[in-house]
């Protein structure tokens, strides 16, 4: 998270007017990547104080702690030969980016910002004793084997760029400063090194050193994002900043920011996964009913049958199978008169029309809830906010707690009022005697089989809407044998109404106090 030479350099100086001469008397993890060590002041059991430490690669940081809640279990205590020990000194090894915190009885705590190497190493007269992240090629090592490799990686890089001469010569600074400079001269990191630039970027960073000696505490609001520096930065003088009295305030309240974007960031990850998952459900959907229009468009010729057979009725006998007029070749059912073959392919017609509008009519339904769902992933893309994303993922977050809930399907028509439906004979049985309240309304399709759905409320004292009643009773019917018919009968009830006998087979149920509402299946406006 920051491995700056300058920031560790202020936040070891900090460290160790804080917490030199304070005894160890914990040390433990409760999270992965992260420990506390926890530190009193002489006898005093009133004055403890925390030092976390997160060793994650893209989250390293060391800050002091006023309070720290431990957790009643599932933790691990960690190097407790260590507990009773007090701090000697903090500062940094050998000038590198490595706070080191001298104890009285010749152990060391190393804690590692190096790129690659982020852990807390424990030596004893620079020989490693132990390590958080535990590693066999570390034991018996002095802390300079891992200090050799790093330096052979600088000495071999070919500097040719900007870029190059000043992460060799200035690595220290950090990339913030790096910006600077270039910023401040106008330059291009790619661009070839010349000693024209090469002398005003020495004198810049001498500039800067002369500033960094006496630091500023300064926390930048980029957009989502939150940037620590020790001077005023030219290049983010557009943008909002806070500055603070001393490091670790600044750090603490850095990395409550930075924790809070990962974990918006992490939502939204979440949310968006859910969001596509749906988007290529309703591709399928669409698809698939764009392919049944285009499949089922040859219907008009019923009804050019049915009018031939009508104009010509006279000339069709009872018993005939085929009459032929023109260039048509029309089929006849020979147990009916000629009325009665046209009114069949009169029915034909009206029956594929209707389907067909069907279709075309679901198909403006998916078509508009998969362009909402674009706007609402284009929406989540550009939330910064963790309350908002958060509150958009609890739906998410139950469905994955409950494991149950993937029997059901699930439609929301607001906050308030939820259709659930489901999708076997067990989920009949546990939406009815689980996932229900005695005043939620129970549906169920007369005289055909059928998912059993409910209409559920959030609040007991909430009056149902009748739209909301009968769109809960189309869904029922749209998931029924029915689901191709015209109006049907759906009969429903509260949920206290239902009754679930024993010796009855699974999903079988008596429903009493039932009313009946005729509605037509339709496919419902939530996927």
């Amino acid at each position: 998270m920051f491995n700056n030479y300058f920031i560790l350099k202020y936040l070891a100086d900090f460290l160790n007017n804080e917490i030199k001469n304070r005894i160890i008397i914990d040390i433990f993890s409760q999270e992965k990547n992260k420990l506390v060590i926890s530190l009193k002041k002489n006898n005093s059991t009133d004055d403890i104080k925390f030092l976390e430490f997160s060793s994650e690669k893209d989250s390293t940081y060391l800050v002091l702690r006023e309070i720290f809640y431990k957790a009643k279990r599932n933790y691990a205590q960690l190097f407790e030969y260590l507990y009773g020990s007090s701090i000697d000194s903090v500062m940094l090894y050998k000038d590198d980016r490595i706070i080191s915190i001298k104890l009285n009885n010749k152990y060391n705590l190393n804690f590692f910002f190096i790129t690659g190497k982020q852990n807390l190493i424990i030596d004893r007269g620079e020989i490693i004793h132990d390590s958080f992240k535990l590693s066999d090629d570390l034991k018996s090592k002095t802390l300079d084997f891992l200090l050799e490799r790093k330096a052979k990686q600088i000495n071999e890089k070919e500097l040719v760029t900007i870029q190059d001469y000043i992460k060799s010569h200035y690595y220290q600074y950090g990339t913030m400063i790096l910006e600077e400079v270039l910023y401040n001269f106008n330059l291009n990191r790619n661009e070839i090194l010349t000693l024209d630039v090469k002398s005003k970027i020495d004198k810049e960073f001498n500039n800067i050193l002369h500033f960094i000696k006496v630091p500023r505490y300064i926390l930048y609001k980029v957009k989502s994002e939150y940037i620590p520096s020790l001077i005023k930065l030219n290049s983010l003088n557009e943008y909002e900043y806070i500055e603070y009295s001393n490091i670790n305030s600044m750090l603490v309240e850095y990395i409550s920011h930075y924790i809070r974007n990962k974990k918006t960031e992490a939502i939204k990850k979440d949310v968006l996964k859910s969001i596509e998952k749906k988007e290529r459900l309703l591709i399928s959907k669409i698809q698939s009913i764009k392919k049944q229009i285009e499949n089922n468009q040859d219907f008009e010729h019923f009804l050019e049958y049915g009018k031939i057979i009508i104009s010509n009725k006279e000339f069709i006998d009872k018993g005939q199978q085929l009459f032929v007029y023109n260039n048509y070749k029309i089929p006849l059912d020979k147990k009916l008169n000629a009325v009665q073959n046209a009114n069949k392919y009169f029915d034909k017609y009206k029956k594929a029309k209707k389907n067909i509008d069907d279709l075309k009519n679901k198909l403006i339904k998916l078509e508009k809830m998969f362009n909402e769902l674009l706007n609402q992933k284009d929406k989540i893309l550009n939330i910064t906010d963790y309350k908002i994303i958060k509150e958009m993922n609890t739906g998410i977050v139950k469905d994955k707690e409950n494991p149950d809930l993937k029997l059901f399907r699930i439609f929301k028509f607001d906050e308030n009022f939820e259709v659930w439906v489901g999708k076997n004979s067990l989920a009949n049985d546990l939406l009815t005697t689980k996932y229900s309240s005695q005043n939620d309304l129970w549906f169920h399709i007369r005289d055909y089989p059928g998912s059993h759905t409910v209409l559920k409320k959030k609040n007991k004292k909430l009056d149902f809407p009748k739209s909301y009643i009968s769109r809960a009773a189309s869904i029922a019917a749209y998931y029924s044998k029915a689901k191709n018919a015209g109006n049907v009968a759906v009969a429903y009830c509260e949920r206290k109404y239902i009754k679930k006998r024993k010796g009855l087979k699974e999903g079988t149920v008596i429903m009493q106090k039932e009313k009946v509402i005729y509605v037509r299946p339709e496919i419902p406006e939530e996927v």
